[in-house]
C-alpha cells in the first residue's frame, strides 16, 4: 500500500517537479504516472479481496489531508473497499443490519467533509458526493447486449465445431485427426465453460445492479436541499466537485459520469434541473478541454460522447422528448 500511494502522488506532483518547458512532455509525463496508477490498481484487484483492501486502507478524509492526495485519486484507490462495504449491506443479515442502523452514514465514517472546504457543502450534499464517488460504472450499468452478443458468437462456436466432418477417404485413427478431435472437443468445453461463465455474470450484475438502484432511489432525495442556494449554484459545484474531475481519470470513469446524471434524471431528483445541468456542461467544456492532457482529452471525448447521444435521443422526437 506504501508503493499505492507514492505512485498517487507522484501522479499530483510530476507537473510540479520536472524541468521542463515543452508542455506535451508534461502530459505525457503526466499521462504515463496515470497509466502506472491504473495498472497498479488492477494489480492489487487481482491480488487482495475488497474486504482485505479495506483493512489496509485509511479513510477517503485521510488520503486526502495527511497523504496529500486529490480527491478523485483517493476515491479511485478507496473504491473497491467502498465497493465492499456497500456489498456487506445489502445482504439480508439480520445483526448486521443492526450494526448498520447504529453506524454513522458512509460519508462520515470515511471523513467526506474534510475532502473539500466547508463552504462546498452548503450547496453541495454530502451524501450525494460520496455516492457519486464512491460508486463505479459496474454498479450503475449492465451491459446486457454486449453480454448477449459473447454467448452468441460462443454458441456459434460450438455450432462449427458440431458440425465438422472428417474429409472424404480419411480415417478416424489417424494421429492428426485424433489430435484434432482432442483438440475440438476442448474447444468446445471451453466455449460452454465461458458460455455459463457469462451468464452467470450477467445474472450476479443484474441483481446487484437492483440493488444499488434501489438505494439511489430511496437516497437521491437528500441530494440537493430546498434550503440551500440557487439550484444553478448547486448544479455547478456537482460539475465542478464531481463530474469534471472525474470524466477525466479513466475511460471507465467518464461513460459512469454521463450514466449516473441519466439515472438522476430518470429517478426524478428532487431540485435537480436536468437541463440546467447540460446548459451549464456545454457552456463550461471548452475550458476543460485547453486543460486536458492528450489521455484526458479521449476520456472527456467519451464522456461528451455519451452525454450527446442522450441529448440527440431526446431531440429526434416530440413524443420522446416528453
Amino acid at each position: 500500500m506504501p508503493l499505492f500511494l507514492l505512485i498517487a502522488q507522484q501522479r499530483s506532483a510530476c507537473a510540479y517537479t520536472t524541468d521542463t518547458p515543452h508542455l506535451k512532455m508534461l502530459g505525457e509525463l503526466y499521462d504515463r504516472c496515470q497509466e502506472t496508477l491504473d495498472q497498479f490498481q488492477a494489480f492489487i484487484g487481482s491480488q487482495l479481496t475488497p474486504a482485505e483492501h479495506a483493512e489496509l486502507l485509511p479513510t477517503v478524509g485521510e488520503l486526502c489531508g495527511r497523504y496529500q492526495l486529490e480527491p478523485e485519486v483517493a476515491f479511485f484507490i478507496a473504491r473497491p473497499a467502498l465497493g465492499a462495504l456497500h456489498a456487506a449491506k445489502g445482504k439480508d443479515d439480520k445483526p448486521a443490519l443492526k450494526a448498520e442502523a447504529a453506524a454513522p452514514p458512509p460519508e462520515e465514517a470515511q471523513q467526506v467533509r474534510d475532502v473539500l472546504p466547508a463552504s462546498s457543502w452548503e450547496v453541495l450534499s454530502p451524501h450525494l458526493y460520496y455516492t457519486f464517488w464512491s460508486l463505479s460504472l459496474y454498479d450503475i450499468f449492465v451491459p446486457k447486449e454486449r453480454y448477449e452478443s459473447e454467448v452468441k458468437r460462443l454458441r456459434r462456436q460450438v455450432e462449427e465445431i458440431d458440425r465438422y466432418q472428417v474429409p472424404f477417404g480419411v480415417s478416424h485413427a489417424d494421429p492428426e485427426q485424433r489430435a484434432g478431435a482432442i483438440k475440438r472437443k476442448k474447444d468446445k468445453e471451453r466455449c460452454l465453460a465461458n458460455q455459463d461463465k457469462l451468464k452467470l455474470e450477467l445474472q450476479e450484475q443484474t441483481a446487484h445492479h437492483k440493488l444499488v438502484m434501489a438505494r439511489l432511489k430511496e437516497s437521491n432525495r437528500d441530494w440537493f436541499s430546498e434550503k440551500g442556494r440557487s439550484g444553478a449554484e448547486s448544479i455547478n459545484h456537482f460539475l465542478q466537485a464531481c463530474v469534471f474531475p472525474r470524466c477525466v481519470f479513466t475511460p471507465g470513469d467518464a461513460v459512469y459520469c454521463a450514466k449516473f446524471v441519466l439515472h438522476m434524471h430518470a429517478l426524478g431528483t428532487p431540485m435537480f434541473s436536468t437541463l440546467q445541468y447540460y446548459d451549464k456542461l456545454l457552456r463550461d467544456l471548452h475550458v476543460h478541454i485547453f486543460c486536458c492532457t492528450e489521455r484526458q482529452a479521449a476520456n472527456l471525448g467519451r464522456f461528451i460522447n455519451s452525454s450527446l447521444e442522450v441529448l440527440l435521443h431526446w431531440k429526434s422526437s416530440e413524443e420522446v422528448y416528453k
